[in-house]
């Protein structure tokens, strides 16, 4: 499949709008032969007369098979999250297949979106037609043109994994559906880059995670020393605190201007983070270090209470017998 052409035109124009504010990398893999999880079962039923093969929505979440698709290895090398973004094109024993809305209407689009892992796009693409009079050859590749219409599906998907506010994604369809799926209506999602307004809701959203994030750091920062009153606290964790702090008052300055800076404020933001984290995470820092005065007297008194009592005796018959 002509992967890279595709990425560039649909994709790569949502990730030039998050690469101040994120750093993403793309991967592409094709897994052949590849089953589906044994607790998504496919149902057989007709369609104009035409036998074809479901998805129900109450098996969606199970459609993914974590056992046998080795999708986490290439997000193993780097230690941020991974977002997946998946074409299932079924075998020819279970063409064509179709995802059924809570409706039990047959999506448009097949496709949905499973929090927190990622998208999947069923394409019946090597499919047989199901109009008799429809005589395609099916074709040998896919090239950029043929995956066009899902990459765009890709895109919308992205989009919302991301928590850009929808525009032209419907989020409809959702009535009755289990929690960890959604069903998304893409028939009227297009290639074209997302709006400035929606770029704006992002960005800020990036910049209050951040903060957030930095403050909770911190807070944890500051339970952790309450809770053990001998642990020693060097400058330079106060000096990295300090920053944070900073940092965290200089993004919240920006973000509250008469006119915003953004991207100043996810520096600064982003800078709250780093600060925090170094100092939470300084080898200093480690509860198991100090121990609670209760603990120091379990270790110590079963070992110097032996050692007193001899002493403790001799010191009385040594009184006695001076006097």
């Amino acid at each position: 499949w002509d992967i890279d052409d595709a990425i560039a035109q649909s994709i790569e124009p949502l990730l030039n709008v998050t690469r101040h504010f994120s750093h993403v990398e793309v991967e592409s893999q094709v897994v052949s032969y590849a089953s589906l999880s044994p607790a998504a079962r496919l149902e057989q039923t007709m369609l104009h007369t035409m036998p074809v093969w479901i998805l129900r929505p109450t098996q969606l979440p199970q459609f993914v098979n974590t056992g046998e698709w080795p999708l986490s290895s290439l997000s193993l090398q780097t230690n941020g999250a991974s977002v997946n973004l998946m074409l299932y094109i079924p075998p020819p024993e279970a063409c064509p297949l179709f995802v059924l809305t809570s409706q039990s209407e047959v999506s448009e689009t097949g496709a949905f979106v499973l929090p927190r892992y990622g998208g999947v796009v069923v394409s019946n693409v090597l499919c047989a037609p199901l109009a008799a009079h429809d005589h395609r050859p099916l074709p040998d590749r896919l090239d950029a043109a043929t995956l066009a219409p899902v990459m765009q599906r890709f895109a919308r998907q992205l989009e919302t994994l991301l928590g850009f506010p929808a525009q032209n994604v419907t989020q409809a369809l959702q009535t009755n559906l289990p929690a960890e799926v959604s069903i998304i209506d893409l028939t009227r999602a297009t290639a074209q880059q997302v709006s400035l307004w929606q770029t704006d809701r992002y960005a800020r959203r990036t910049v209050l995670e951040c903060m957030k994030a930095a403050a909770g750091t911190l807070a944890s920062l500051v339970k952790l020393v309450s809770s053990l009153e001998n642990m020693v606290v060097l400058e330079s964790i106060q000096r990295q605190v300090e920053d944070a702090i900073a940092a965290l008052d200089a993004a919240w300055t920006d973000l509250h201007r008469a006119d915003p800076d953004v991207p100043r404020a996810f520096e600064s933001a982003r800078t709250a983070v780093f600060r925090a984290e170094q100092a939470f995470f300084d080898p200093t820092m480690v509860a198991l270090l100090y121990f609670p005065d209760e603990h120091k007297y379990a270790v110590f008194v079963p070992l110097f209470v032996p050692i007193s009592v001899p002493l403790l005796i001799s010191l009385v018959r040594e009184i006695k017998r001076r006097r």
